[in-house]
């Protein structure tokens, strides 16, 4: 189900008090709807682009507020990425896309998530197969 964009209003309540993105409405507008185009293909993707939308709207942003807030944006576009891959029906993406979904999003991921610390259920298989797949050798030109 993919969820509706939301209005440019949204947007901008939304941006209303990053520092940053606060000096460039249009740049933090952009970010959210870029973001939003991925939403509806995972759950924990959605869950984790409402918490980032509503941190934008913050009053008072620490330092250390700013960074977790980068550090979300980057693992929030690895995964918008990763969803488009999947369904652009690239092989084993799903699973690559949901995997990363789980344990970098998900409400148990954490700061810092690594592999193997996750109780979200994965398929193994078809992750060590896309880890381990050789590309065809390309003829020379």
């Amino acid at each position: 189900m993919r969820h509706v964009m939301p209005d440019h209003d949204d947007l901008r309540r939304d941006c209303g008090h990053a520092p940053r993105l606060r000096k460039s409405p249009a740049t933090c507008e952009l970010v959210l709807a870029e973001l939003a185009a991925a939403r509806g293909r995972h759950r924990d993707f959605d869950a984790a682009f409402e918490r980032f939308a509503a941190a934008l709207g913050a009053q008072l942003l620490s330092e250390a507020h700013a960074r977790r807030l980068a550090q979300a944006f980057a693992t929030l576009m690895q995964a918008s990425l990763l969803l488009g891959a999947a369904s652009a029906g690239a092989p084993d993406a799903r699973a690559v896309a949901e995997a990363y979904c789980a344990t970098r999003l998900g409400k148990d991921a954490g700061w810092g998530a690594v592999f193997g610390a996750s109780d979200a259920a994965m398929d193994i298989e078809a992750l060590l197969r896309r880890a381990w797949q050789e590309e065809a050798p390309q003829p020379a030109p």
